[in-house]
């Protein structure tokens, strides 16, 4: 960083002055990707209270921050037809994180920046319910160590390496965050899951009404429309153990949990534990799964089975005996 001090109470700090160290090797090439400094993983807060009256003292004034996680920067020669894309992968290959335009890269001719926030992939979002509740559990945090930035831009692939450093005030152990992190890869898995069957389910009530219309203009098919009928009360049935279905999002103040809605209480109960009217503004503690985390997962874990049997059994028996029905009497599979 560059630290400049003025003739009055002012400081202005450039972070990260790599660019401008590299900047010609950059300029004689088509694209460059800037090696990252290393990254500290810690929790993040707000100033103030979050709440409709909150906000800063009057008057008070701070700098911004430069954003959190690695700070990713690239050099462009000239404007690319598609958004760069970047990938985060541990040492053993496997991709933790894509990055695309959405997470604010750029085509644009000169030096690009963005950030990855050590957050790994989220999980398969619910695409059927209200936009609050699609995706509010948003992945989980890396494991800190060595990890390798690849930028893919236009036909240039740029690979550079970044170390992922723990909060050197934590009392954590490399073993302990691997264990939070298998922890929360669990509960991951189990809501992608989830989110996937019920990405199903409500394809399949989109195709069932459109194949019960069908079948009832045909004569002769009352016993196929009957057993159409009977397929959708039991996809409802299946839906309804799945999740509350919430549309508001306070609906889970009295509607009863269902699957979904376990599964993110428990992320919710490890994420937060000394969070709960401090302004977190993200997990505000990053350790291991504690005694009453592990116990209730494991409880979930039981129920997860059950209901994700269910729906497997709905599927490959139910679903598929309709569609044989439905191919035996001309119709189109669901």
């Amino acid at each position: 960083d560059l630290i400049a001090g003025t003739h009055g109470n002012s400081l202005f700090i450039l972070d990260d002055l790599t660019v401008f160290q590299q900047f010609d090797q950059a300029k004689s090439a088509v694209a460059y990707l800037f090696p990252p400094r290393p990254a500290y993983l810690f929790a993040l807060w707000e100033p103030e209270q979050p709440g409709p009256d909150s906000g800063p003292p009057t008057g008070a004034f701070t700098g911004d921050n430069p954003d959190y996680g690695a700070i990713i920067s690239y050099y462009l020669r000239s404007e690319l037809k598609a958004v760069p894309t970047l990938e985060i992968a541990d040492t053993s290959g496997h991709i933790v994180r894509h990055l695309s335009a959405r997470d604010a890269l750029s085509a644009m001719p000169g030096v690009n920046r963005t950030a990855w926030d050590l957050m790994e992939d989220p999980p398969v979002a619910w695409k059927g319910t209200p936009k609050f509740n699609q995706q509010p559990f948003a992945g989980h945090e890396a494991v800190p160590g060595r990890y390798v930035v690849t930028l893919k831009a236009g036909p240039t692939t740029l690979t550079s390496a970044v170390e992922v450093l723990p909060d050197p005030r934590a009392p954590w152990t490399h073993d302990q965050y691997v264990t939070r992190h298998a922890f929360m890869q669990t509960i991951k898995d189990e809501l992608s899951s989830v989110d996937t069957a019920l990405n199903t389910l409500d394809r399949l009530k989109a195709q069932l009404t459109k194949r019960q219309a069908q079948v009832a203009d045909r004569r002769g098919t009352a016993q196929l429309l009957a057993r159409i009928e009977k397929v959708e009360r039991e996809r409802e049935a299946v839906f309804a153990t799945l999740t509350s279905n919430p549309q508001a999002d306070q609906d889970d103040d009295f509607l009863p949990d269902k699957l979904r809605e376990h599964v993110l209480a428990v992320a919710s109960a490890l994420n937060s534990p000394l969070s709960y009217g401090t302004g977190s503004y993200g997990p505000a503690y990053l350790g291991p799964p504690t005694d009453a985390s592990i116990k209730m997962a494991s409880a979930v874990r039981q129920n997860y089975d059950t209901v994700m049997a269910s729906y497997e059994r709905f599927i490959k028996e139910d679903v598929a005996a309709l569609n044989l029905a439905l191919a035996t009497a001309g119709f189109a599979a669901i």
